[in-house]
């Protein structure tokens, strides 16, 4: 009877714990106020509600498949782009130094080419423009981001232009993107990225 009794009362407590945990994951996360980050194209857009980037598995330039769960934990700058877009090409050594700049256990810039082919245009041109800092990872059939067009269903990740960068969550949720090249190493982009990495 004691232990009926004993048996009861760690089920309750369990069970009190679990819905309190369910309730705090579905509860509304208070609403975002990252400082206003412009370029010379647009200026940062916010998602609502937020939610989750899809679960792809993408190619590294080293052959590895790297699935975006991989990223839980850290702010993750998903930036679209490819070598043979200009814009990208000027916003490539800013997107570098701030991933060289943050430290890497909370921060990844997750760079998704957009070239067709093998690879091999996407990896001559990072050792050119020595790009060590960055995740590079190929998406030549543009599975996981695609331009919008009128009449087209709405690809996996939109991508409004070259370059187009969302920015990921610790959780992996979408919390917005931005469309055009963007100085990633000012102090304005610092503090917008500062702004994620320390949201509890």
């Amino acid at each position: 009877m004691m232990w009926t009794r004993t048996f009861l009362r760690i089920a309750a407590v369990v069970l009190v714990s679990v819905a309190a945990t369910v309730s705090s994951a579905n509860a509304r996360p208070e609403s975002l106020n990252p400082p206003t980050l412009r370029n010379g194209i647009s200026q940062f857009i916010l998602e609502e509600p937020l939610k989750p980037a899809p679960l792809m598995r993408l190619r590294s330039l080293d052959g590895r498949m790297l699935s975006m769960d991989k990223f839980y934990g850290k702010v993750v700058l998903l930036n679209f782009w490819a070598s043979w877009c200009a814009p990208c090409v000027e916003e490539m050594p800013s997107l570098e130094a701030l991933a060289t700049n943050l430290p890497p256990d909370r921060f990844v810039v997750l760079a998704v080419s957009l070239d067709g082919g093998d690879g091999q245009q996407v990896r001559s041109f990072i050792t050119r423009h020595n790009l060590q800092h960055l995740t590079v990872v190929l998406d030549p059939n543009h599975e996981f981001g695609a331009l919008t067009s009128e009449g087209k269903p709405e690809p996996i990740m939109p991508v409004y232009g070259y370059p187009t960068t969302y920015v990921l969550d610790k959780r992996g949720l979408v919390t917005g993107f931005l469309v055009g090249p963007t100085t990633w190493n000012s102090s304005l982009a610092r503090s917008f990225i500062d702004y994620f990495i320390n949201l509890k």
